[in-house]
């Protein structure tokens, strides 16, 4: 189970060699919704061995969140003027000029 609740499942067919991996989907979330981790889609696709963890999953929430929190502090610092090229040309200019 994945934090949006969409389960998965393998299972083995008889008379194939390799076991079947698949997706249930939390039926209360609309199909244009769901999104799967990265996580699951290696594993649901065998470029992954072992199913991810809850703990795993949550972490990368965590570190999605906090990259998302320093691209907004980039993007402020860029409309207020420190991603202009003049300022990097005048701040340069002082460093060298120290």
């Amino acid at each position: 189970t994945d934090l949006a609740g969409n389960n998965y499942y393998y299972f083995q067919p008889s008379g194939t060699p390799k076991p079947r991996r698949i997706l249930q989907q939390n039926p209360q979330i609309p199909y244009s919704d769901i999104t799967i981790p990265v996580q699951w889609h290696q594993w649901l696709r065998h470029t992954r061995a072992s199913a991810p963890t809850i703990q795993e999953l949550q972490s990368d929430e965590e570190r999605k969140a906090r990259l998302k929190t320093l691209a907004e502090a980039a993007d402020r610092r860029w409309a207020s003027g420190y991603g202009d090229i003049n300022w990097i040309l005048i701040w340069h200019r002082r460093i060298l000029a120290a």
